[in-house]
């Protein structure tokens, strides 16, 4: 597997600080804070991720 990009990064070392399952929408409020990046840039990059089996997915709701 190959290693990990800037953004797929920078994406893990958030969801490690959080301690806790996180949303799409909680990543990219933080993200925000510091750059103007588009909720489908992290969705994408989570999917991503999930796909290198770095992440697991729960539905919630409709989504």
């Amino acid at each position: 597997m190959r290693g990990l990009g800037d953004l797929e990064s920078t994406v893990m070392e958030r969801l490690w600080s959080y301690h806790r399952p996180a949303s799409v929408r909680d990543v990219l409020e933080d993200l925000r804070r510091e750059r103007d990046i588009a909720y489908t840039t992290v969705m994408t990059v989570m999917d991503k991720l999930q796909k290198k089996g770095l992440l697991r997915r729960k539905p919630v709701g409709r989504a």
